[in-house]
């Protein structure tokens, strides 16, 4: 079962892999932790804007095997809506990081649950 600690090293660990990602230019944590919200159960929710003419196919094959190869990914799936690329991750630990991928023209607020963390 994961830990708070744990939870807190893998949304760091997207987000700086996001940060050092030139194809990236903005990110934000939505769920209950932009709202500060959490509880022992909360998963990490992550959404990230993605520049134009980047790939975000492309972005998070290469972030799955990068986050496989760290942390170890059991299981993963992707979930579509229009531009936006939703991929979720099932760790071992039973922690679930949700990475939301959208072109940098239509990231933004969509509600509450949004915090921008850099761009």
């Amino acid at each position: 079962m994961f830990t708070p600690d744990d939870r807190d090293r893998v949304r760091e660990r997207v987000l700086e892999l996001a940060r050092a990602d030139e194809r990236i230019v903005a990110g934000a944590l939505t769920g209950s932790t932009s709202r500060d919200a959490m509880d022992r159960w909360s998963d990490v929710d992550v959404a990230f804007a993605v520049a134009d003419g980047a790939d975000a196919d492309t972005i998070i094959h290469e972030w799955t095997a990068l986050l496989d190869r760290e942390l170890g990914v059991t299981h993963h799936w992707d979930l579509r809506r229009g531009a936006l690329l939703y991929r979720v991750f099932l760790f071992q630990s039973g922690l679930e990081l949700d990475v939301g991928l959208i072109p940098q023209f239509e990231f933004g607020a969509r509600g509450p649950s949004f915090r921008l963390v850099f761009g």
